[in-house]
C-alpha cells in the first residue's frame, strides 16, 4: 500500500483520538445529516488531494520522494444567539458566530496537527521527513432556515517517498507457444513462433 493512504488513515486517528466531544470527524463514525442537525456542531473531514513526484530523486526501482497533499474540511453550523433576552436588538448574528467558531475551529485542529507529537503524523519514525499546513480557506456562509453554515479548508503537505514493490500479476491460463528452428534453405537463420 502507497505511503500517501497509510498517512491519511494516520491523520484521521490523530483527529478522533483528539476529539474529545468537540468537533465529528467524517468517515470515523455515524454522522448526522442536514445543517439543521449540525447545529452548533463542528465537523472535519480528510482526503487526499494530490501528490508531487520529484522525478530526479530514486530509480526505476527504488523509492521516490512525494510530497502528498491532504485537504483537511471543517465545516460549523450556528444559529443566532440573544445576548440580552430583555433586548431583543442583542441578537448576535449567526452568520458573526458560524465565522468566529470557523476560525477557532481552524486554530484547533491546526493545533493538533502541527504538535511535536504528530510529528510523524502517526507513521513509524522515517516515513514522514516534514509536515505543514500550506493554506487555510474560508468559503461562503449558506443559510438554511435559521441556521448559517460555513465550510473552510485546510491543505497539509507533508515529504514522504513511495516504494516501488511491483505487481505480481496473474498466472496465465493456457498460454503456451511452441519454438521451432526453421529448416528451410532459404531462413536458415529465422525463428517460427506459432502459439498453441
Amino acid at each position: 500500500m502507497m505511503n500517501f493512504i497509510k498517512i491519511k488513515t494516520s491523520i484521521v486517528a490523530i483527529l478522533v483520538a483528539a476529539a474529545g466531544g468537540q468537533y465529528e470527524v467524517v468517515g470515523a463514525q455515524r454522522q448526522r445529516e442536514g445543517a439543521q442537525d449540525i447545529n452548533q456542531l463542528k465537523k472535519v473531514a480528510v482526503y487526499f488531494l494530490d501528490d508531487d513526484f520529484d522525478v530526479n530523486s530514486g530509480s526505476p526501482n527504488g523509492d521516490v520522494q512525494s510530497d502528498p497533499t491532504y485537504q483537511i474540511e471543517l465545516k460549523v453550523s450556528e444559529k443566532g444567539k440573544i445576548i440580552d433576552p430583555n433586548d431583543p436588538a442583542s441578537l448576535e448574528s449567526a452568520e458573526f458566530i458560524a465565522d468566529a467558531q470557523l476560525d477557532s475551529f481552524f486554530d484547533l485542529i491546526y493545533q493538533i496537527l502541527m504538535d511535536a507529537r504528530n510529528m510523524d503524523l502517526g507513521q513509524p519514525i522515517g516515513i514522514v521527513s516534514k509536515r505543514f499546513i500550506k493554506s487555510i480557506r474560508k468559503g461562503k456562509i449558506s443559510a438554511d432556515g435559521e441556521t448559517v453554515t460555513i465550510v473552510g479548508t485546510m491543505n497539509l503537505t507533508c515529504h514522504t517517498a513511495e516504494s516501488v514493490s511491483g505487481d505480481e500479476g496473474e498466472a496465465g491460463v493456457g498460454n503456451t507457444s511452441t519454438i521451432e528452428a526453421n529448416e528451410d534453405d532459404f531462413a536458415k537463420t529465422g525463428i517460427t513462433v506459432e502459439p498453441t
